[in-house]
């Protein structure tokens, strides 16, 4: 069997035109190191002082921007304000996250804490690497002229979620007037 020289060069004319990509596993573990740092129930490295942890989520900006450069499509001067941008809106991801984490414990009666929520729930991990994704796809918007930030807040054009559309999908049951239950951040005794 004897492959024809043009369908090789068509194949190498594409890798030119995309570029090289970082690797799926490369993007999940710089994801899953931003939840172990936001998390440290997810992590088996404990800080000890303020500036270890600025330094550790400096560490992980840069790594986004690498990722960022790896793919040739995005090389530009945007990437490291992508980053930034990122990492500066990370507070409001986190609270975000929070509300997830109380909206799963209310939702399941066998939860017995926040700790059991974030280290033994798989939904917890899907929620978290959407969400993530779904702010670096904000930002790549944003670097198209989409979007602007405004006092540290992104916008664009068109499209918005307000608090209580992002309640009613964090939640089973919309009608539910239960009150929320209080949080524990300590693990359930076995």
């Amino acid at each position: 069997m004897t492959i024809d020289k043009s369908f090789y060069q068509h194949i190498l004319d594409k890798q030119q035109i995309t570029g090289a990509v970082p690797s799926n596993k490369e993007i999940a573990d710089w994801a899953l190191q931003v939840i172990r740092l936001l998390y440290p129930e997810q992590s088996s490295r404990l800080f000890t002082y303020v500036h270890q942890l600025e330094s550790e989520f400096k560490k992980l900006e840069h790594m986004l921007y690498d990722i960022l450069n790896a793919t040739r499509g995005t090389l530009d001067e945007k990437n490291e304000q992508l980053s930034i941008a990122f990492f500066n809106g990370l507070p409001e991801l986190y609270r975000i996250l929070n509300n997830d984490i109380q909206a799963t414990f209310d939702g399941d009666p066998a939860a017995k804490s926040e700790f059991e929520v974030i280290r033994a729930y798989p939904g917890f991990y899907a929620i978290a690497f959407y969400r993530i994704a779904h702010a670096l796809v904000r930002l790549a918007f944003w670097a198209r002229g989409m979007t602007a930030i405004r006092d540290g807040r992104m916008e664009w054009p068109g499209f918005s979620y307000s608090e209580a559309e992002w309640a009613r999908m964090r939640t089973l049951d919309a009608a539910s007037s239960a009150p929320p239950r209080a949080r524990s951040n300590q693990p359930s005794p076995s």
